[in-house]
């Protein structure tokens, strides 16, 4: 692997989409002065029991959405649901469980835009080279590229709409899909549940020297191996 700025980005994917949430959840603390983060884990829980789960998947359709997600914050929405549920292990569940949901729907709507030609309304926001980036992946091998992409609500639309575009199998989509939500949502509950309410306590230095170690060894590791390929190929 080359290490250009394209193929760095790809590596360091999962930890900077992490850190990328924590400086979104900083602003609004700082742009709407919010109280101390024990304190609005109060608020939050209060505001979650009272309106229930239907905010959560309502966040998670919008998130969700091709084009959309990307400009609404759903996602904040939803990692602060797994953080309000605390420590009760059943209410985290039925978090990730309607994520799980509301994912699976509107991915579905996603591949139907694809399918039905609805997606040229958003080509010119710029989503031609990416859709036909995904169109190339999912053409070549349909579950590493739903599994690859879905880490990402965002990357996760183009890749459904990409799917209908190419007119693949409703049915082959659908247990690809379900199956890569379920995977990546269950991952990311458990990385919020055990270190969501560290992370909105640390200080920032703190937080920034944690991404920077991580990104460190996740880098090393990617040298080290090509490096060790390299060496056999030539042998």
């Amino acid at each position: 692997m080359i290490f250009s700025f394209k193929n760095v980005l790809k590596v360091l994917a999962i930890p900077l989409s992490l850190i990328a949430v924590y400086f979104s959840l900083l602003l609004l603390w700082k742009f709407f002065d919010l109280p101390a983060p024990a304190e609005l884990e109060g608020i939050i829980r209060g505001y979650f029991e009272q309106y229930g789960l239907w905010i959560v998947f309502v966040c998670a359709l919008l998130e969700g959405l091709l084009l959309v997600g990307q400009y609404f914050p759903g996602g904040i929405v939803i990692f602060l649901g797994v953080i309000a549920a605390g420590e009760d292990v059943p209410r985290v569940i039925e978090v990730v469980f309607t994520v799980m949901l509301a994912f699976n729907i509107i991915h579905s709507v996603n591949y139907s835009l694809g399918r039905y030609g609805w997606y040229r309304l958003f080509l010119k926001f710029g989503l031609k080279t990416t859709l036909e980036g995904a169109e190339r992946k999912l053409s070549r091998h349909i579950g590493l590229a739903t599994l690859s992409n879905y880490w990402s609500p965002s990357l996760a639309a183009i890749t459904a709409t990409a799917a209908g575009v190419l007119h693949l199998p409703l049915k082959t989509f659908l247990m690809y899909s379900f199956i890569s939500i379920t995977l990546w949502c269950t991952f990311w509950g458990v990385v919020v549940f055990f270190t969501g309410n560290a992370l909105l306590q640390l200080s920032l230095s703190y937080i920034l020297l944690i991404f920077a170690l991580w990104c460190g060894m996740i880098l090393l590791t990617v040298f080290v191996f090509n490096r060790r390929r390299k060496n056999s190929l030539t042998e």
